[in-house]
């Protein structure tokens, strides 16, 4: 078994180009890439095809929104670690190299890398997600973590998956989960291979779309565990310190 999977959960978004075109003479010798499409138009299919090559996948079928593409794409992976990253984001050839690296002199289930959070055409930093240390009592007290900044072993993922009925919040669902299975000496953290991320997603495009992401994350801790609810009230300190580390990241 190769070392890792480049998960892309992919739906009508022409953007997933510039990830392939940058990673087209990458090697495949321990890196396969994988897009789970949900049924994208037939040009965006075929410039697709043209730029992955025969050790790479694409599956298109139907599915029931970004999660449970992941999960779909999940299972469509071949190689022992998983990176999924959305068909707005970005990750540098030098990133990848870094995380093989790590992966090969590690034996961790998981490592998280940093995420740097940039507007939509200038690719202008703004915010920066460092690299935090990962437990459940660092969720209880209002960090959040991002799945597209998270390596996985696939056996996490074949015992925990993102939930299908929260279209939006199930990565917060997954980690405080994720947290509650992991020894400290199975997580890894790689600072210097970043995940670009652009703003606007389903969650962020908005105000309405953030407002109702926070009710829908209450509700999640409402009904899991109301100590959660606590650290609703520092999560604007860690949104501020990633502010300020974009402007020093810049």
């Amino acid at each position: 078994m190769d070392k890792l999977s480049l998960l892309i959960p992919s739906y009508n978004d022409p953007r997933i180009i510039e990830i392939l075109v940058e990673l087209q003479n990458y090697s495949r010798a321990q890196l396969e890439i994988v897009i789970q499409d949900g049924g994208s138009p037939s040009d965006l299919l075929l410039k697709i095809e043209n730029l992955i090559t025969p050790a790479d996948k694409l599956v298109v079928e139907s599915d029931e929104g970004i999660f449970d593409a992941i999960n779909r794409g999940i299972s469509n992976c071949s190689n022992e670690y998983i990176l999924t990253i959305g068909t707005d984001d970005f990750v540098t050839k030098n990133s990848l190299d870094i995380i093989l690296s790590r992966i090969e002199a590690g034996s961790e289930s998981v490592f998280f890398t940093p995420v740097r959070m940039v507007e939509p055409n200038t690719l202008r930093l703004v915010r920066y997600w460092p690299v935090r240390k990962f437990s459940r009592l660092r969720i209880l007290l209002g960090m959040q973590y991002p799945h597209f900044g998270l390596v996985a072993n696939k056996k996490i993922y074949d015992a925990l998956k993102f939930s299908r009925t929260n279209k939006i919040n199930a990565d917060f669902e997954f980690f405080y989960d994720l947290s509650g299975m992991l020894e400290k000496s199975e997580i890894g953290y790689i600072d210097n291979a970043p995940v670009m991320m652009r703003l606007g997603g389903t969650s962020t495009k908005n105000l309405p779309s953030i407002i109702s992401h926070q009710f829908i994350m209450m509700s999640f801790a409402m009904k899991r565990n109301p100590i959660l609810l606590i650290g609703f009230l520092l999560k604007p300190v860690y949104k501020l310190q990633e502010l300020v580390l974009g402007v020093f990241n810049r």
